[in-house]
């Protein structure tokens, strides 16, 4: 392990003497309130806000909107389907499924009557399915659309030698990638066979697409291009703000009272 962690940050060193700077156009704004934000291949643009899960148009209107007060506050959703969006409340830990207008798919999914009830992180797979990471067992498990277990990965914690607290679960391109900030980037097949880690450390908004790592560091937005190696670069004009998500050339930066867009230069 501790040679694959080193051939990594290796290639890391190489990698950084290829950064590439980009720049930032502004494209448009619009006011809301949230606390994370994220949007579909389609365009759709989902804001959460505690309880409340608010979709807008490419253009800013808001035009459905999800709330379910009985589970409390949303944890996470996961819009890579978005005719299947998966919300997860890890404190009831509960999973509901919405199509795309933000309609209850299903009845709610209890994990605290499965095996699975200390589940920390959830993501969507291909197939209707789930991943989801067990804190209990340090195990990353993928459940079929009526929760049966179709593979699971070792023990990751006697994996990497250590305890691990992860906070990102993402499915793209047959990978499945679980990221720890003293770690890296997780990465597993289909399967849950570990290939290889990422040394993408101490990484904040960190988002994964199916070429590449989005994360920010130092005020700047860096992207790790899977296929080229590549490192590149950009300055984030926003300098107050929560969080920001990363589609095609556009990036979407959430601060207190609105969502600025802005389109990708070269």
């Amino acid at each position: 392990m501790l040679k694959t962690n080193l051939f990594f940050c290796g290639l890391l060193m190489v990698f950084c003497s290829k950064i590439l700077a980009q720049s930032l156009e502004f494209q448009n704004s619009f006011p809301v309130k949230a606390n994370d934000i994220a949007v579909d291949n389609l365009g759709k643009i989902y804001a959460v806000n505690n309880e409340e899960l608010l979709q807008f148009n490419a253009d800013g209107k808001l035009v459905n909107r999800y709330s379910d007060r009985t589970l409390g506050y949303i944890t996470s959703i996961d819009v890579t389907n978005p005719l299947k969006i998966a919300v997860f409340y890890y404190n009831q830990t509960q999973i509901v499924f919405l199509d795309n207008t933000l309609s209850k798919q299903t009845q709610k999914i209890a994990l605290e009557t499965t095996p699975y009830d200390q589940t920390q992180l959830v993501c969507s797979s291909i197939n209707s399915g789930v991943w989801l990471f067990d804190q209990r067992s340090f195990q990353l498990v993928r459940l079929s659309e009526k929760l049966v277990e179709i593979q699971k990965t070792i023990n990751i914690a006697q994996l990497v030698g250590k305890s691990i607290e992860p906070s990102l679960l993402s499915e793209k391109n047959n990978w499945v990638l679980l990221y720890d900030k003293n770690l890296g980037l997780l990465v597993f097949d289909i399967f849950g066979t570990y290939l290889k880690t990422i040394p993408i450390k101490n990484a904040k908004n960190i988002q994964v697409t199916d070429e590449a790592v989005f994360y920010e560091e130092e005020k700047q937005l860096i992207r790790y291009d899977f296929k080229e190696n590549t490192f590149y670069k950009l300055s984030i004009p926003a300098t107050e703000y929560k969080t920001l998500w990363v589609m095609g050339k556009k990036i979407f930066i959430l601060t207190s009272e609105s969502i600025i867009i802005y389109t990708i230069k070269m």
